[in-house]
């Protein structure tokens, strides 16, 4: 069966501000400036949709900014 976003309200809305975060922040930058607002508009929308849905899709993103910065700084260190 396939899900509609008539169905899911919700998930589809944190979706949208979602991808809306995620494009902005997507390249994470060496400066505190960054990493202050992208955890700020993450919290906000962790808190604006808690659910578990939304709160293991900003982790998960979270998470991939984290590993990306350090394999890109490694990488840049050899």
């Amino acid at each position: 069966m396939e899900v509609k976003k008539s169905d899911i309200p919700q998930e589809a809305e944190f979706m949208t501000e979602f991808w809306k975060v995620a494009k902005k922040y997507y390249i994470p930058e060496d400066t505190d400036s960054y990493w202050c607002d992208a955890i700020q508009s993450l919290t906000d929308l962790s808190k604006k949709y808690p659910s578990d849905f939304a709160k293991n899709i900003i982790l998960g993103f979270m998470k991939y900014l984290e590993d990306r910065f350090y394999r890109e700084r490694r990488h840049e260190r050899t």
